[in-house]
């Protein structure tokens, strides 16, 4: 899932995106770089589902964070946080220090 924000925090819309591994997030970067620009969004926050129950960031969360982050903060869009949800459990990667 990506929520996309204006500059001053406020909502303009949401996206949901299937697909993926288990092991693994994926996140459409092009397609949600294409969608933000459409909606002149300023800030996102990114979303996934962690089906065995543990809301922990991964390696492969962090580095795919990560990756995200540089390439929307070059085209001045902000990532304000990448959150795991895990049964009724939501972890935030900002939270954790993460991002």
């Amino acid at each position: 899932m990506v929520v996309f924000f204006t500059d001053e925090g406020l909502y303009i819309a949401e996206d949901l995106y299937g697909g993926g591994q288990r092991s693994e997030i994926r996140i459409p970067l092009r397609r949600t770089v294409r969608r933000a620009f459409d909606l002149d969004a300023r800030r996102l926050i990114i979303a996934h589902n962690h089906p065995s129950g543990v809301p922990r960031a991964s390696a492969s969360d962090i580095a795919a964070t990560r990756r995200f982050r540089e390439v929307v903060e070059a085209l001045e869009i902000r990532l304000d946080d990448h959150c795991i949800v895990a049964g009724n459990c939501v972890a935030s990667m900002h939270a954790m220090g993460l991002l």
